[in-house]
């Protein structure tokens, strides 16, 4: 617990740093770091949502901005400064339905159709970037609220192979997004539907990454400390590498990459640093676009306090 009057008199004792800087204003109260203070300038917030306060750390806030606006990758430590290119996860490949208008167009059964679904968000299960489908849809003779026939198969046209996470607890969840070998709809990941599969694979290495954590965080909306939603108009914004603006070399070996670590099994997202598959999956990366060292990046976002569910 925390007194908030010595809270406050900490805060107004403390001269932020300026986030276009280096260095940190840590915020001390009873000899216990709580959190830094930071000094943004308003055309940084413009259009952003958020902006400067989805991290506890003013050099998570400097490499997230840096990312987002310039294509920046800036590791706290390193030396070098990398550059990749982003584009909206909607320029690549169309997000499905959500749950709700599964439940108007389909229902389920155990029974195999020609529709495939995965559910569930089990982290026991979901611990790798691959997965099968575990159940299946029967359209609806008579779709629910008020769709008209044929509802069900109009929502199957968006059906997709890469599935990006609908909600996060992210104290225990292990990966972002998976591929299945066949095109499914899930009532609780997102649907990706892209024609090309290096491209899906790419997009899997990335937003499992730590530069693809540090953009899902600094995009969330939060709903409660570490519970997160991406619902479908923020995830269609969501930057992402733009797998048509690397080489036909870079993407060859960001697909195999994702074949190399494909059923390795990833930890928890609070241990992250030391988790062998991100690791060779940041690794890979760096080697692959030529970016900095991402061990310190991945080493911050283990601790940070939305992550973990603890304090600083």
């Amino acid at each position: 617990m925390l007194d908030a009057h010595r809270t406050a008199q900490a805060i107004a004792d403390t001269t932020p740093a300026n986030l276009e800087s280096a260095g940190a204003a840590l915020v001390e109260v009873d000899g216990r770091h709580v959190g830094e203070l930071v000094s943004i300038p308003e055309s940084k917030l413009a259009g952003k949502k958020w902006a400067g306060v989805q991290f506890a750390r003013a050099d998570l806030t400097r490499s997230a901005l840096r990312l987002l606006d310039d294509g920046e990758v800036w590791v706290p430590g390193e030396a070098t400064v990398g550059r990749v290119p982003l584009c909206p996860l909607a320029e690549l490949g169309e997000i499905g339905p959500d749950r709700r208008r599964l439940v108007d167009g389909f229902e389920r059964t155990t029974s195999q159709t020609a529709y495939p679904m995965v559910e569930g968000h089990d982290t026991e299960q979901r611990k790798s970037l691959v997965c099968i489908p575990d159940a299946y849809l029967s359209p609806l003779v008579t779709p629910k609220g008020g769709q008209r026939p044929g509802y069900g198969e109009h929502l199957w046209q968006q059906a997709g192979r890469l599935l990006v996470a609908e909600r996060l607890w992210l104290e225990t969840n292990r990966v972002i997004a998976m591929r299945t070998h066949t095109r499914v709809l899930s009532n609780v990941w997102w649907p990706v539907k892209i024609e090309e599969i290096a491209h899906e694979k790419a997009l899997a290495v990335w937003l499992n990454s730590g530069l693809g954590l540090l953009t899902l965080l600094a995009q969330r909306t939060s709903t409660r400390g570490g519970w997160v939603g991406m619902k479908k108009a923020d995830l269609e914004q969501l930057p992402v590498l733009d797998v048509r603006a690397i080489t036909p070399q870079q993407l060859q070996a960001m697909s195999q990459l994702f074949d190399d670590v494909a059923e390795e099994e990833f930890e928890r997202l609070p241990a992250m640093a030391d988790c062998v598959a991100r690791r060779r999956l940041d690794d890979g990366l760096t080697a692959i676009l030529g970016l900095p060292d991402l061990d310190g990046l991945r080493r911050l976002l283990a601790s940070e306090p939305v992550v973990t569910n603890r304090g600083l």
